[in-house]
Order: C-alpha cells, then sequence, then structure tokens
C-alpha cells in the first residue's frame, strides 16, 4: 500500500530540502563593490495540509520531559478542526503510532439516524437485575447533541466528540421522549435532561462555514465569545416549549451544565431555563474566582459569573457548585479572598462526608452542598434565611459560620 502522506524522516537531507524550498534569486538594485555577491533567498513553501503530518515528540521523550509534554498537548489541541486538522505521528519505542484527523462532523440527518435507531433503552440482560447507578442517572435522559467549542484545557469533549457542534432535529428529540414515556419502566413524567456535553450549545456555530473550517482557536468562548459564533438560543427554546407540552411529560429538567456566558446573551433563554425547566436550584460551575487559574483552563473570568447574577429575571436560586483543589497550592491561594467576595464558605468537607450527609438531610436540616448553597443567598434572602443561620450557629446577615472565622489576636480587641 502506497500512503500518500508525507513523512519527512524517511527522505534524505536534500530531497526533503528539494520539496519544501522554493528557489529564486534576488538582486539588489543598488550598486555593488567587485566582492559583493548576488542575495539567494530561501523561502520555505506552503505544506498542503491534505498530504502532510505533523511528528510529536516522542513518547519516551514525553514521558521524561514535562515541557514537551505539554507542547504535545497544544499541538493535539490544535489540530482538533476537522477542516484543517492534520494527522498525528507519535514515536513509541521502534513503532509509530498513527492519530488520524478528526472526522467531518455527522449532519443532522445522520444523527437522526443514529438516534433513531431500535435501542432496547434497558441493560443487557447478563446483568440479572443488578442495580447499575449510571443507568439510573440517565435512563430518563435525552441527549439532543454532540460536541463542544468551549476547548478547556482540563477536559477531553473535543477529543473524542469533537469541537463542531452536532446536533439532532426537533423532531428526533420528540420521538426519543415519546418512547421513553410509552416504553421505559418507572417513568413517573419527569425527563431528567435534555441536554449533551452542555446544555445551550445545541444548534450553535461559526456564522460562516468557511471561517469555520480554516479556524485554528482551539475555543470559540475564550478569552471571549467569538464575534463569528452564533449564539442564538431560539431553536432550543423552541424545543423546550413543544417537548414540555407533550402529554404524559410532567416536567423536564436540565441536568446538563449550562455556559453562562453563552447564556448571558440571550436573556430570554434564561428566563425560560429558569421559570420551567429547573428543579429548585440551577447548579452552575464557576470552576475559580481568580483570573490565573481560570485562564490556564481557558474558562471565562468571574466577570461572566457576576453578569449572569445580575441579568433580569433572577432565578428563584442559584447555587454555586465551586470546585476547589484538594491540595491548594501557591498558585490558587487567592481563591479563599474571592470566595468571601461571593459569599461562599472556602472550607469543604470531603465528597463522601458531604454526600452521606445530604442523604441523611431529609428531616429539613441544611446538611451537605444545600448548606453552601444557603450562604450563598444569605445577602439575597436574609429574611428568609435568618432564624436557620441563627440555629446553625451563622450570621444571619453575612451568611458567614462563626467557626470558620479566622483568629483574631488579642492584642487588637481593646483588652
Amino acid at each position: 500500500m502506497i500512503l500518500h502522506y508525507l513523512n519527512t524522516t524517511e527522505m534524505s537531507e536534500c530531497e526533503v530540502e528539494k520539496r519544501n524550498v522554493q528557489w529564486f534569486e534576488y538582486e539588489d538594485p543598488r550598486s555593488k563593490r567587485p566582492d559583493e555577491h548576488k542575495l539567494i533567498f530561501h523561502p520555505r513553501a506552503r505544506l498542503d495540509r491534505d498530504t502532510t503530518v505533523i511528528r510529536l515528540p516522542s513518547y519516551e521523550k514525553v514521558s521524561k520531559d514535562k515541557a514537551l509534554y505539554a507542547h504535545a498537548n497544544r499541538v493535539l489541541h490544535l489540530e482538533t478542526n476537522p477542516g484543517n486538522a492534520r494527522a498525528l505521528v507519535q514515536k513509541h519505542g521502534n513503532l509509530d503510532v498513527w492519530l488520524n484527523p478528526p472526522p467531518i462532523p455527522l449532519t443532522t440527518p445522520e444523527m437522526d439516524f443514529v438516534f433513531g435507531l431500535p435501542y432496547a433503552r434497558l441493560p443487557h440482560p447478563s446483568y440479572n437485575g443488578v442495580k447499575i447507578p449510571a443507568y439510573d442517572m440517565i435512563r430518563f435522559s435525552v441527549n439532543i447533541m454532540r460536541g463542544c467549542f468551549g476547548g478547556c484545557t482540563f477536559c477531553s469533549i473535543t477529543e473524542h466528540e469533537g469541537r463542531i457542534i452536532q446536533s439532532r432535529s426537533k423532531e428526533s428529540i420528540i420521538r426519543e421522549v415519546e418512547e421513553i414515556r410509552d416504553k421505559v419502566p418507572g417513568f413517573t413524567g419527569v425527563i431528567s435532561d435534555l441536554g449533551g456535553p452542555t446544555a445551550n450549545m445545541y444548534r450553535l456555530a461559526c456564522k460562516d462555514p468557511k471561517i469555520e473550517a480554516a479556524c485554528r482557536k482551539p475555543a470559540c468562548v475564550y478569552p471571549d465569545v467569538c464575534h463569528n459564533l452564533n449564539t442564538d438560543h431560539a431553536a432550543l427554546k423552541e424545543l423546550y416549549r413543544e417537548a414540555r407540552t407533550l402529554p404524559g411529560i410532567k416536567k423536564i429538567l436540565i441536568g446538563s451544565g449550562v455556559r453562562y456566558d453563552l447564556a448571558i446573551k440571550d436573556p430570554e433563554y434564561v428566563k425560560e431555563l429558569v421559570t420551567h425547566h429547573v428543579g429548585g436550584y440551577l447548579k452552575i460551575a464557576p470552576e475559580h474566582t481568580e483570573s490565573g487559574p481560570l485562564s490556564k483552563m481557558m474558562k471565562p473570568g468571574i466577570g461572566a459569573y457576576d453578569e449572569f447574577k445580575r441579568r433580569p429575571p433572577q432565578p428563584r436560586a442559584v447555587a454555586e457548585e465551586t470546585r476547589l483543589p484538594r491540595r491548594p497550592s501557591a498558585g490558587v491561594l487567592p481563591l479563599t479572598d474571592g470566595l468571601r467576595h461571593h459569599h461562599v464558605p472556602h472550607r469543604q468537607k470531603p465528597a463522601a462526608q458531604s454526600h452521606l450527609q445530604e442523604r441523611k438531610g431529609g428531616n429539613g436540616e441544611i446538611t451537605g452542598t444545600a448548606q453552601a448553597a444557603q450562604s450563598v443567598l444569605a445577602l439575597a434572602r436574609p429574611e428568609k434565611l435568618a432564624a436557620a443561620a441563627q440555629s446553625d450557629g451563622r450570621d444571619g446577615a453575612a451568611g458567614t459560620d462563626r467557626r470558620w472565622r479566622e483568629p483574631v489576636d488579642p492584642a487588637l480587641q481593646g483588652g
């Protein structure tokens, strides 16, 4: 088999030079001395992306050198656009690992065909009725799209679903909701999610397909939402409205994460979401409050979150799902001050302990993540939280646990 891709490591130096160099001469029009020579430039030719590959540093090198590892990861992120990505090759010992460019995204009819296949929607019989937590989480949910153009550096969605949004038609999604209603055992009328990798990227894409195919940016929303990105949520709002009016459907919740930097571009979407599709709390993840860590994550600054909170209409309740590092380092220590500013206690209990407390909190007490949520809302709703705050040992006005205050030097207390 003849491989049409160019692999420069298997060519002689002369052959590589012939392929990559265009020879031309330039003669300086100014007067020359007898000993001066003609200038000859060797500009590098523009290589065809369809017939070239990128050779990454070998596995042996990236496993020992953090800088090379970061470089290889950066190259991988840059080669995610199916319109211009190149194949990647990495040496592993005596073998080469070949990574094909991302495939061309599925069209809407192709997505409808895949999701319209006769799935059983039940675990395989070999499980013999064993409880499967992952199945319980998704059995009443509907996947409406694939892909994500967020480009977050800590996330692998782009690598396994692509950066181009691939959306199903509204008719295909409605059919699946009806199928869940009619066929899935235990359905009570509540759809747990209409979403995907992100709740509100359905049918969002670049305004110009040619620009999209040529773009080399790893993210469409960092450092700010691209001016070429269509942020109209009209198709998603129409889907929500039709799905919740289906016979036998009591409630449709949105369990996927909401990109609030996109949501603030369409305030009507926020109103639609919090009015009809939020089960008590709208959970969002600011990830961090400081610009340093956020820039490393390629996430929007905390200003986008503040703007989301200021946008009318205000949600009935907004719970911040703040993710803190297990072992804070010097680079993230300012997080404490940022959390105080946003009224979120910075001390977290272990996840397992918080989970157990949340499960035991059926008698109305504030436990687990609910305690953090109440602290967030203490300033917004002091009259409703005053009693709970006092009984829990917290100040009703600021929602700050007295046990979390920093010790005060007795010399500063005036005796």
